[in-house]
């Protein structure tokens, strides 16, 4: 309740606890989380209600955006990598690795690669993911999962962490299962 509650209070945003984060105005919606310096992957839903709408972009740290125009191109700088459909929820996966031997990105929209090793800017860790939207645009179920470097073999993540999972909705109580 307090994350959703979180939401509601912003009057530039629509929280109505049906698992939809909507904007009313140009807004930013930044998801924080432990600063990552080695691997994570971000995965969100979007959705453009109309054609037409203003710009909006997804900036993970300091080192990457992508751009969403009003008619639902996908850019990542100035080459346009998919098309977001009108009305239709569109699945964005980010895996981001920004270890030296790395220093990437890949990108699937529904299941599709449309990016793979694409170049990251700043060097610096990662401690948040923003969604700059507007206007008939929509977000739902924004996660962000580490892979933290581990000591005995680094290329092979041992354990996963969930550092961010929003759902825009008040989750239900397991009492009764």
């Amino acid at each position: 309740r307090a994350k959703l509650g979180h939401w509601q209070e912003r009057p530039d945003l629509v929280a109505r606890g049906d698992g939809v984060l909507g904007f009313r105005t140009q807004a930013e919606a930044d998801f924080r989380f432990a600063s990552q310096d080695w691997r994570f992957l971000v995965r969100l839903q979007v959705r453009r209600a109309s054609d037409s709408l203003a710009p909006v972009a997804i900036r993970i740290g300091d080192g990457l955006t992508l751009a969403i125009d009003g008619q639902g191109r996908l850019r990542s700088g100035e080459d346009v990598v998919g098309t977001l459909p009108l009305a239709t929820w569109t699945e964005l996966r980010i895996e981001v690795a920004l270890d030296a031997e790395a220093r990437c990105y890949t990108l699937t929209m529904d299941g599709q690669p449309v990016i793979r090793a694409g170049a990251l800017g700043a060097a610096a860790d990662v401690d948040r993911m923003t969604f700059v939207g507007s206007e008939g645009w929509e977000i739902s179920d924004v996660w962000v999962q580490s892979y933290p470097r581990t000591t005995a073999h680094h290329q092979v993540p041992l354990a996963m962490t969930t550092v961010s999972d929003e759902t825009f909705r008040v989750r239900p109580t397991p009492s009764g299962f």
